[in-house]
């Protein structure tokens, strides 16, 4: 300090000028680097999205295509080798699924017999990767980047195998139309920059999300390649593009069962440079500012420190000792009067009153950040280095559903902390003392009970020695983070046990079809329950895509006002066959007002509780339908004369994989998906839905939608709630 206090007083002021700026320039620094990470976290989290989509996307599309094949495998025209016929279903099979570019049929030596669209048939396919695999394995094979010859168009290939007796007889090839996985790269909605590429096993590029001419069919670098390869299942880390762009980039394998290799890679990728564009403006934006005003400062400091305070002392320096001793508050100009050392007396008493204008400038910035601190977001405290609270911000009071820091200042925050995490908590913050930076997540319940899950990281704080002598935390509610995680998680386990359970099933009976004869009626028994699981699966995988699909889209529906009563009259019609085991009795108002939906959505869920009623219903049993008008709604039932539902299980139905276990449901073989979408889709038009049930008596299953408009009765011919033309289906 002594040091200091010898250095010439320009210098001083210059100094304390840049000790003032380094707050604010740490502030700024700070802020901006934690908003490039944040940045590049959010880029990373995008990029794997992208990546998960992609591949579900594809698995899915996979997933369906053996399935396509098995069934054509198991036609009769197929292994008849009726070849019009077979032409025929192919061609048909394509034009419905766009998604496949073509399917062909090829027998033991290669050669194509049947095609959707039509090739040459006298080119073999018998030195083709999937062949060989399928002749090989006799499993479901995949094949590599190749451009279809009736369609010139780069696809993949995957092949089943025709077995009878244990003899291969020739394969099913589907090829895909990979520019479908484009879709998900305009939902995605991010920077123009964001992109994908699609590689199959020798890294050769199959499909690109943008661009899409250029570099089908040329091979990745081999480092990314190898990266890949060596790699988990799935990886992001920062990739450097053949024009030098960085990308911050996801990768997914995906496999097929028996196949030591991944038949393609799947791999989203955004630019860093856009990702992190935005945080730099921002940093540079500020920087520049502050350095406006430090330049500003030290001018201010230099001109000051010569004509205010230099030339003045030294023409004071035989002034009053008290002045010298730095009481600003005494006047040189009532002790120093007359001629020119009076007019100096006067400017030093005007210096000295700028001096403490300047201190309680000082005093202002001091309040200005403090200021800051206190309106930041995010908890901001102090921390002693017995984990003593010695500051909190608003925020963090907030958090830990304070009142004042006088509830926490003195105290540690042990009580708040979940017990499972306290040493988590402690030995991080010893770490912290240890001038071991970390970050580390822990669980606390709040003064009044809400509990919340945390972030925190923790800065050493020095005094002059080099000791640490506090702490400055930064905590980050992240309570949304896990509990989306948390119904990833969930969604994930029970789509996959559920996936589970038809497929072994299917796959029991095949086996012991291949490894026992079967007499024909026994065969019809086992194809009978194989078509049953299948069509369990079937629908478990179009519940769950039409789940995903609504909520990808729930943002993005245009409501508008629609008739409901055309719908329920379409969908009782529906289920109305003449072979229907079940009577469908629709009772409508002749005139019901118009209601605010989606028709498309609408229909889907009237179809979901139509579908359910007779599911849970007896054969011969009546399926009763109705509206009527509720003050500013429309109130919709489904009314079934089936198994019923306990009271406690009544609200638990409307949950995503939710399936009543008793007898009589599990004969029934829900997916637990179809009421789920009907309640997302009625919550969606902000109206609401219900049950009422009585065990073995039936249940009656309630929507409301609320009418569009206020209109008067003219508009609609009348409104009224009675049921003068009831439509009855048989």
């Amino acid at each position: 300090m002594t040091k200091f206090l010898n250095f010439p007083i320009q210098k001083q002021m210059i100094i304390l000028a840049v000790l003032l700026t380094l707050p604010a320039l740490g502030i700024i620094v700070y802020s901006g680097f934690k908003q490039r990470a944040d940045a590049y976290d959010d880029a990373t989290v995008e990029s794997q999205k992208l990546a998960d989509s992609l591949a579900t996307r594809q698995e899915s599309l996979t997933n369906e295509a053996k399935l396509l094949c098995m069934l054509l495998a198991d036609l009769p025209e197929v292994k008849n080798r009726n070849i019009d016929k077979t032409q025929s279903i192919l061609a048909n099979i394509h034009k419905e699924n766009p998604k496949y570019i073509n399917i062909l049929l090829a027998d033991a030596t290669g050669y194509v017999w049947a095609s959707a669209v039509p090739v040459n048939k006298s080119d073999a396919i018998n030195d083709r990767r999937y062949f060989i695999n399928a002749q090989r394995t006799l499993r479901f094979s995949s094949g590599e980047y190749a451009i279809g010859k009736a369609t010139k168009k780069p696809t993949i290939h995957m092949a089943y195998p025709l077995v009878e007796n244990n003899e291969f007889k020739g394969v099913v090839v589907v090829g895909f139309d990979l520019d479908a996985m484009r879709s998900i790269l305009e939902r995605a909605r991010l920077s123009q920059d964001a992109n994908y590429v699609l590689v199959d096993h020798k890294g050769i590029i199959v499909n690109r999300g943008k661009d899409s001419a250029l570099l089908i069919g040329k091979p990745l670098p081999l480092e990314a390649l190898k990266k890949m390869e060596e790699g988990p299942d799935t990886e992001s880390f920062v990739f450097v593009r053949r024009d030098g762009d960085k990308r911050i980039s996801t990768y997914r394998k995906l496999w097929l069962p028996g196949e030591e290799r991944p038949y393609m890679y799947v791999r989203a990728g955004i630019s860093q440079k856009d990702a992190l564009a935005k945080a730099n403006r921002t940093l540079i934006i500020n920087l520049s500012t502050l350095l406006s005003f430090v330049l500003l400062a030290f001018g201010l400091a230099f001109v000051i420190g010569k004509h205010s305070i230099i030339d003045r002392i030294t023409l004071l320096q035989r002034a009053s000792q008290r002045l010298a001793s730095g009481d600003l508050d005494f006047k040189v100009s009532d002790h120093i009067s007359g001629g020119e050392l009076g007019s100096l007396g006067q400017a030093f008493d005007t210096m000295a009153h700028q001096v403490a204008l300047r201190e309680k400038a000082l005093q202002g910035s001091q309040k200005f950040l403090s200021t800051i601190i206190e309106n930041e977001p995010e908890c901001v405290k102090l921390i002693a280095p017995d984990d003593t609270i010695l500051m909190m911000n608003r925020a963090g009071l907030d958090m830990f559903q304070l009142e004042s820091i006088d509830q926490i200042k003195g105290k540690t925050l042990y009580s708040f902390i979940d017990p499972d995490y306290l040493e988590v908590y402690k030995t991080a913050h010893k770490d912290v003392f240890n001038d071991n930076n970390r970050r580390f997540e822990f669980k606390i319940t709040g003064a009044k009970g809400r509990q919340i899950w945390l972030e925190a990281h923790a800065v050493p704080l020095k005094n002059d020695s080099g000791d640490v002598v506090s702490l400055l935390g930064i905590t980050l509610n992240i309570t949304e983070r896990k509990e989306l995680d948390r119904c990833k998680d969930e969604m994930i386990s029970a789509v996959s046990h559920d996936m589970r359970t038809p497929l072994a099933a299917m796959l029991g009976y095949l086996q012991f079809v291949m490894e026992n004869p079967v007499d024909e009626e026994q065969m019809r028994d086992y194809l009978g329950i194989m078509y049953k699981e299948g069509n369990r699966l079937n629908d478990l995988i179009s519940g769950f895509l039409d789940m995903q699909r609504f909520k990808a889209k729930r943002n993005t529906y245009n409501f508008k006002s629609i008739d409901i009563r055309p719908i329920v009259v379409e969908t009782a019609a529906l289920f109305a066959s003449p072979s229907a085991k079940h009577h469908i009795v629709a009772d409508l108002p002749s005139h019901l007002p118009l209601v605010l939906g989606d028709e498309l959505l609408l229909h889907q869920a009237f179809n979901n509780l139509l579908s359910n009623a007779i599911k849970y219903s007896p054969d011969g049993g009546e399926v009763n339908l109705g509206a009527k008008l509720e003050e500013d709604s429309v109130t919709l039932w489904v009314k079934d004369e089936g198994i019923g539902i306990q009271p406690e299980l009544r609200d638990k139905i409307f949950d995503i994989f939710y399936r009543v276990d008793n007898k009589a449901s599990r004969r029934a073989n829900g997916t637990g998906l179809g009421l789920a979408l009907v309640k997302e889709i009625v919550t969606a038009l902000s109206g609401r839905v219900w049950v009422e049930s009585e065990l073995g008596k039936g249940s009656t299953f309630y929507i409301t939608l609320p009418v569009a408009k206020k209109t008067n009765h003219s508009e609609y011919g009348g409104v009224d709630n009675s049921t003068d033309d009831v439509m009855r289906v048989t």
